[in-house]
């Protein structure tokens, strides 16, 4: 997923001109998360009741990048 991000995120701020990426996990997704900060996301607050999974509303981490964070190296 790392070698996914590195290539997805410059893609859209170069190519489709977004100034902002959301990334959304689990509260308990340690790994995801890990791996957001490692590529300079920041988190931004848990949405509550924000998506269904097996017919109950569950919560979720959202996690942001603004083009000028982004380390183009």
């Amino acid at each position: 997923m790392s070698e996914v991000l590195k290539r997805v995120v410059p893609f859209g701020f170069k190519e489709m001109g977004f100034y902002r990426i959301e990334a959304f996990t689990n509260l308990d997704a340690l790994p995801s998360m890990r791996l957001l900060h490692s590529l300079g996301f920041r988190e931004d607050g848990i949405l509550r009741g924000y998506s269904r999974f097996h017919g109950q509303y569950v919560d979720q981490r959202c996690f942001s990048l603004l083009q000028g964070e982004w380390n183009y190296t």
